[in-house]
């Protein structure tokens, strides 16, 4: 997390380049305030947007230009909608392939039927998905639903549903994620008190 040590570097290197920056504003007024908006970003990744930003910005840097910054590095390494597809769509093939064999009964080398071992790798296709993935589909049941009953002119047709509702997803998977570290965030405050 972006500690109070990092802050205080992160401004002497915007007062190195821009001299007059926050001149008429109280040194610990302006640490505090760039300390509170990004206490929830690890000191490297902030050191490495603020370069980004130092080297770019034409005008001083602000705590909302480090987290677009940091946001654009998020999303450089996030799976785009067309390869999430692409996984959504090899999951369905090898559930509909694992399905067939869900009723087999002969026993293998290490004590499960056939189906037994079929449906236990069908799970583990299930919770290798990605979350956004998981969220669309809204549980193991719709994966096991589309196998079986969906041909590839239906998968053609749920491609472009897909790639309109997985923005929509992506937001609500950003929000969950602020929910859960402010809510975490507000159990370590009560805990130390």
């Amino acid at each position: 997390m972006a500690s109070k040590k990092k802050i205080i570097e992160l401004i002497a290197a915007i007062k190195t380049i821009y001299p007059y920056y926050a001149t008429g504003t109280e040194r610990n007024s302006l640490v505090n305030t760039w300390e509170l908006i990004l206490k929830d970003y690890p000191d490297k990744a902030v050191d490495v947007a603020m370069l980004e930003c130092l080297k770019t910005c034409k005008t001083p840097p602000t705590p909302a230009d480090v987290i677009e910054q940091l946001n654009n590095f998020e999303q450089a390494n996030q799976i785009s909608d067309e390869e999430l597809w692409n996984r959504l769509t090899d999951a369905v093939h090898e559930t509909d392939r694992l399905m067939y064999r869900f009723n087999f009964t002969f026993v293998e080398d290490n004590g499960l039927t056939q189906g037994q071992n079929a449906r236990n790798k069908a799970l583990e296709v299930w919770n290798q998905l990605p979350e956004e993935l998981k969220s669309y589909l809204g549980g193991r049941s719709e994966l096991l639903r589309m196998a079986k009953n969906y041909t590839e002119d239906d998968l053609h047709f749920e491609k472009n549903r897909f790639l309109k509702t997985m923005p929509a997803i992506r937001k609500r998977q950003e929000y969950k994620s602020i929910m859960l570290l402010t809510n975490s965030n507000n159990l370590m405050l009560k805990e130390a008190e």
